[in-house]
């Protein structure tokens, strides 16, 4: 299994969370974890890029559900993804995340989504 990383930054005062390699339901509850924080702070738009991510597994997709009922319905945040390629938005599609997200094709756009109210 291919490990994984979560780089975070933040591009205009939005924050930013690269998700590279394996996402599994570790990868998951470490999102979580980060995006708690951040929203914690005050912080309630966030963008997670997934175009580094080579692999969602099943629970990997359960626990990016969790994470995005809890940071929508629970915390009142706002996700916006980024890097989906085709598979990546069918999975995330048919487990219903991207009913509760904003989907943007690349930083640019997700900035600029994160910037309207």
């Amino acid at each position: 299994m291919e490990a994984f990383t979560i780089h975070e930054e933040d591009l205009q005062g939005t924050p930013v969370l690269t998700v590279q390699g394996y996402f599994s339901d570790v990868t998951g509850r470490d999102l979580l974890t980060r995006l708690e924080r951040l929203i914690g702070t005050g912080r309630t738009t966030c963008i997670i890029d997934l175009g580094p991510c080579t692999v969602i597994n099943s629970p990997g997709l359960g626990t990016m559900l969790d994470l995005t009922l809890k940071v929508v319905d629970d915390l009142r945040g706002r996700l916006i993804l980024t890097g989906l390629d085709r598979v990546k938005t069918s999975v995330l599609e048919m487990v219903g995340v991207l009913a509760m997200v904003t989907v943007a094709p690349d930083r640019a756009a997700a900035l600029r989504q994160a910037q309207t109210p």
